[in-house]
């Protein structure tokens, strides 16, 4: 898989802060003309992306502004729906409706002469993944056509079920681009990105830059972004998410396909009545041997022996960021604060194995009615399975747990916000230089963008 992440879509910026150039009022006139209706001393645009994950939507409305006196860094409008789309199942139209709701809060946002000018895509994760195919097929064709019917710019696949590698790209994209690692340009420049370890409800990815190609490796992907070659290594497992996890795990005890499920991952006294998943309701009660030591056993079990998540001995040597899930388990146990702006901190990974001896030792009275904690045991038990059983991870290895950056949320949609973008904005610059062939300045133009990317993004405040 080849992404190329070309930064046309800065191209008003550039102009605003190129004006010394005969030919720049002729290409600010021409590129990307529907985006320039705004003032020109204030270009903005915006780029929609739907997140439709395994227990929630999520719409992520990214704005790009740059005024004369100076750049802002992009804005991010989160607003989430629950529950996710592979909860309707059985009602497609529910699930159009829950998608309804946040294209009008978008239309709240975006000024109404831009909204047929901005492009949007909504790509569902692994709750549809693990539905059957006309399940699916049925929710994406209902929620198409409430998207097309909201006026934005919908391109012929936009609409879709994303893949567990391009969710995995996407994610070490803007993980690696908010902390600024992918601010070097020269071929000799030393690789300063960072692993991205992403944990959903329904699947898990591990995305790194493993430096050389591995030929004949499915899990090896050509990337190029702002000029730059990488050759990524990137997967997902599907069924390795937080809460598929759950039910594997609370099911190895019992019958197959009972609803009945018991567990040594439960505090005792602790029971979990009516849990839905999957479309089905299950209760789930302890064991006689409930304990952290027959959970770990469980949880390795599991890692080792049911899925195909397998060891990578060189994560130790990189730096390791990880979010969704990991984040969140770790904030609720107090392992990093959740200020300033969730920006998160470092732990080791044996911090997860502390948490979870201490949260399946709880007593009952002390698990409180959040609905995650009767499920504390068995999730950050799991987590650390994960990292060390089943990635390798040292116990002692420094992972910074993080949520958002610079205000902008560490997931795959940002990624997946400038890859959009870029498509759009590339078409247009392709149709002007077809019309134009004899442009010199555009051109020029054109090859300064591609080659000094960094330098445009530097003057947009877009990397520290």
């Amino acid at each position: 898989m080849e992404i190329r992440l070309f930064p046309i879509f800065l191209w008003i910026a550039f102009v605003a802060s190129n004006q010394e150039h005969d030919g720049s009022e002729e290409i600010r006139d021409e590129l990307s003309p529907e985006l320039a209706i705004e003032e020109a001393n204030e270009p903005r645009f915006f780029a929609a992306v739907i997140d439709a994950g395994s227990t929630g939507t999520r719409l992520h409305l990214f704005e790009f502004r740059h005024a004369v006196e100076g750049a802002t860094e992009p804005f991010e409008l989160l607003r989430e729906v629950k529950p996710g789309l592979s909860s309707f199942a059985d009602n497609p139209a529910g699930a159009a409706s829950s998608v309804e709701i946040l294209l009008s809060h978008a239309m709240t946002v975006i000024p109404k002469r831009l909204v047929p000018h901005t492009p949007i895509i909504l790509q569902a994760t692994a709750g549809l993944r693990l539905l059957s195919k006309e399940e699916a097929d049925s929710i994406l064709v209902h929620v198409k056509q409430t998207v097309e019917a909201s006026g934005l710019l919908l391109g012929d696949e936009a609409v879709g079920i994303l893949s567990g590698r391009e969710e995995g790209v996407f994610a070490w994209f803007t993980l690696n681009f908010l902390t600024g690692r992918l601010s070097f340009i020269e071929e000799d420049a030393e690789d300063r990105t960072a692993v991205a370890l992403d944990l959903g409800g329904g699947s898990t990815q591990i995305t790194f830059n493993q430096q050389v190609s591995s030929d004949g490796d499915e899990d090896s992907h050509h990337v190029s972004i702002f000029g730059r070659e990488f050759q990524l290594y990137s997967h997902s497992y599907l069924g390795n998410g937080l809460i598929a996890a759950r039910l594997s795990i609370a099911s190895l005890l019992g019958e197959e396909d009972s609803t009945l499920l018991e567990t040594h991952c439960l505090p005792h006294g602790v029971t979990i009545e009516d849990w839905k998943y999957a479309g089905k309701t299950f209760q789930v009660h302890p064991s006689e041997e409930a304990s952290f030591e027959k959970c770990l056993e469980q949880a390795n079990h599991f890692v080792e022996n049911i899925t195909t998540v397998k060891k990578i001995e060189k994560l130790n040597s990189f730096p390791i960021f990880a979010f969704s899930y990991f984040y969140d388990r770790g904030v609720q146990v107090g392992m990093v604060r959740t200020e300033p702006k969730t920006r998160g901190g470092w732990v080791q990974a044996k911090q997860f194995k502390i948490a979870a001896e201490q949260a399946c030792n709880m007593k009952a009275e002390e698990v409180g009615e959040e609905h995650w904690k009767p499920w504390l045991c068995m999730d950050l038990t799991y987590i650390y399975s994960l990292l060390s059983t089943g990635y390798g991870i040292s116990d002692e290895k420094n992972i910074h747990l993080t949520k958002k950056m610079r205000d902008m949320e560490v997931s795959w949609a940002l990624g997946a916000g400038f890859h959009l973008l870029n498509s759009y904005h590339k078409e247009h610059f392709e149709n002007f230089k077809s019309r134009n062939n004899s442009s010199n300045i555009f051109n020029e133009v054109v090859s300064y963008i591609s080659t000094k990317a960094t330098n445009v993004l530097v003057f947009l405040n877009l990397i520290s």
